[in-house]
């Protein structure tokens, strides 16, 4: 039953703009990365520690979670496995 509602009530594209289209997982993730960042700056400066560090780690997990992925997406067999 639960996965009838859901399946009817998400869209995967939300919009297009020229040749950009924006998906809903994809927006979920970017803002998922900065309510992430925005609570690793509050807890670095709370431990005395600068929030330009927590910027840097964002970043990193950012590119390297997308480097990940297309790593992955370019080798099917290892997620097969």
């Amino acid at each position: 039953m639960l996965s009838k509602i859901l399946s009817d009530t998400v869209v995967p594209v939300l919009f297009k703009i020229g040749p950009l289209t924006v998906y809903s997982y994809g927006l979920t993730v970017g803002i998922a990365f900065l309510v992430a960042n925005y609570v690793a700056v509050k807890e670095f400066r709370r431990k005395g520690l600068g929030a330009d560090f927590a910027n840097q780690v964002t970043i990193l997990a950012v590119v390297f979670g997308l480097a990940g992925f297309f790593y992955l997406r370019a080798k099917p067999a290892l997620v097969e496995a």
